[in-house]
């Protein structure tokens, strides 16, 4: 059904707008988080960070992460 992936993303607004310092993409189940920088530390540190972020977020609202398919 089309209405599944609307209701996906509607249900993870609040999750845009805490990762509105990165940029990304989402459809449906798959969230992936762009993040770039002049020094590759700089880049680390932020996808630790964001990634930190996202896990909480999940966990928060009762959602699994699916190990499998999470990965730098």
């Amino acid at each position: 059904s089309i209405l599944r992936p609307l209701f996906s993303i509607t249900h993870m607004f609040d999750l845009f707008y805490i990762l509105s310092d990165w940029d990304g993409v989402n459809y449906t189940d798959n969230t992936i988080p762009y993040v770039s920088g002049v020094y590759f530390a700089t880049a680390i540190e932020s996808t630790e960070k964001c990634t930190l972020i996202m896990l909480e977020w999940f966990k928060v609202n009762y959602m699994k992460v699916n190990r499998g398919k999470s990965h730098l």
